[in-house]
C-alpha cells in the first residue's frame, strides 16, 4: 500500500503540473471555402511557455484526419497580433529556417498583413509553395517573462489567428484556403479534472485505511 500511495502521489504531482502548465490552444474553424462548415477545427494553434524564461513557443498543427494531403501540403503562412515590438531577431525557427518573419505595427487602416476576408494582422510568418510546414513550429524570445495572451489579440474583424493552408485534394472546388480563429480557447475536457479529483480522493482513502 505504501508503494501504491507513493506512485499515486508522484502521478498526481505530475498531473497537477500538467494541468497548471502555461499553455493555451485555439482551433482554426472559420474558413473561406464554401463547401466546408465551421463546426470542426481544421488546425490548432498552441501557445506555451518555452524552456527559457521569456520564450513563447508556437505550434500550428493541421488536422490531418480531415485533409487529403497532396503536393507540398501544409501551412504556407501564419498571422497573429501582438503589442510588442518584436522582429526577426526575436524568432527562433524550429521547423523551417527559410521562412520570413514580418511585422507592421502601423495604426492606419491598411497597415499590417492581409489574410483574405479575416482581416489584417500586424505579424506574419510565411514561406512559399515549396516551404509549407505541418506542423509549423517556432519560438519568440523577447525581453521579460511575457504572458501568453500578449500574442493572442483580436484584430479589427475579431480574429486572433489566421493561416493559409494549401496542397490538399479532397475539398470540392479548392486545393487551398484561409482558416481563422477568434479568442475562444479549446476547453480542457471535464474528465481530465474529474480524473485528478478521483486520484486525490483515492489517496485520502488509502491513508484512512491504514490508520
Amino acid at each position: 500500500m505504501k508503494h501504491l500511495r507513493l506512485f499515486l502521489l508522484a502521478f498526481l504531482t505530475a498531473f497537477t503540473g500538467l494541468s497548471q502548465a502555461a499553455s493555451v490552444s485555439f482551433g482554426l474553424n472559420e474558413n473561406n471555402i464554401d463547401s466546408l462548415g465551421n463546426t470542426i477545427d481544421y488546425a490548432t494553434v498552441t501557445i506555451s511557455d518555452g524552456i527559457v524564461a521569456g520564450d513563447i513557443d508556437f505550434v500550428i498543427d493541421v488536422n490531418n484526419d480531415f485533409f487529403d494531403e497532396g503536393n507540398n501540403f501544409g501551412i504556407q503562412s501564419f498571422f497573429f497580433n501582438s503589442l510588442l515590438s518584436i522582429g526577426p531577431l526575436n524568432v527562433i525557427a524550429t521547423s523551417n529556417t527559410n521562412w520570413a518573419f514580418l511585422t507592421d505595427f502601423g495604426d492606419r487602416p491598411n497597415d499590417g498583413f492581409n489574410a483574405s476576408e479575416f482581416g489584417r494582422f500586424n505579424i506574419t510568418y510565411r514561406g512559399t509553395g515549396n516551404m509549407r510546414e505541418d506542423p509549423l513550429a517556432f519560438t519568440i524570445r523577447a525581453d521579460g517573462d511575457e504572458d501568453l495572451m500578449t500574442y493572442a489579440l483580436n484584430n479589427t474583424r475579431g480574429f486572433a489567428f489566421a493561416a493559409h493552408i494549401a496542397g490538399f485534394n479532397n475539398v470540392e472546388g479548392a486545393d487551398s484556403g484561409w482558416f481563422a480563429s477568434d479568442l475562444s480557447p479549446i476547453p480542457v475536457p471535464a474528465s481530465f479534472w474529474l480524473f485528478g479529483t478521483a486520484l486525490i480522493g483515492f489517496i485520502g482513502i488509502s491513508r484512512r485505511t491504514r490508520v
